[in-house]
């Protein structure tokens, strides 16, 4: 979430608001941009108030998809924890992705199965890893291709020595120690490979990201 203070005239206004959220435009200057915000008052009446915003954390229209931006963005979507479903205002796996594309006008679906429907999906079907890893490289473009196991998806960003990277915001790692289940607990967005936690000396190989994948898209 965003945390954004603005001012007009003797008043100071902070507000939270979600990365991507666009508000009415009145006016700019060299510096800032003059906006209608509305916020509750007694007895749930609104409030509507003119308002600068400083054009550092603000921009007029749909951003350009560009390294630049794209840096921002992903360092402003990394700084919440993990919160399943939305809890305590944080971010889940699909949520992050969600605000992430907001700022440049790509709008998700709010979970992870549906956003694993949106573009041109391909299926893993039948595949093993080397060939589903084959297939990501040939065919996924960084930072425009989603990775879809059941609960989880994931934004490939490249690959490193063959290896392939990918941005999520994930609650932990599987593990398995003498029959008995286990996790340990990351709690926020990362860049990893699709095998988080192999170096572990109790990693749960049956739940790792390859061997799960389902589909792309």
């Amino acid at each position: 979430m965003d945390f954004s203070m603005s001012f007009f005239a003797d008043k100071t206004f902070l507000f939270k608001s979600k990365i991507g959220i666009m508000l009415p435009l009145i006016e700019e200057s060299e510096d800032y941009y003059t906006i209608l915000t509305v916020s509750s008052l007694k007895a749930s009446d609104p409030l509507y108030e003119k308002v600068k915003i400083s054009k550092k954390i603000s921009h007029k229209g749909v951003l350009a998809f560009t390294q630049e931006n794209l840096e921002n963005i992903v360092n402003e979507v990394s700084k919440t924890n993990y919160g399943w479903g939305g809890m305590y205002e944080q971010r889940d796996c699909s949520s992050m992705l969600r605000d992430l594309y907001a700022p440049f006008g790509v709008w998700l679906p709010r979970n992870s199965y549906k956003q694993a429907q949106i573009g041109e999906v391909i299926n893993f079907d039948g595949l093993n890893d080397d060939q589903k890893r084959a297939l990501i490289m040939s065919k996924a473009i960084p930072f425009k291709t989603l990775l879809y196991k059941k609960g989880h998806v994931m934004l490939y960003v490249g690959d490193i020595d063959k290896k392939i990277i990918i941005f999520h915001n994930t609650w932990g790692i599987k593990t398995i120690e003498n029959g008995k289940e286990g996790r340990l607990v990351i709690g926020k967005p990362i860049f990893s490979t699709l095998q988080l936690g192999k170096e572990q000396k109790n990693y749960d190989k049956e739940s790792e990201l390859l061997r799960n994948l389902k589909s792309m898209n």
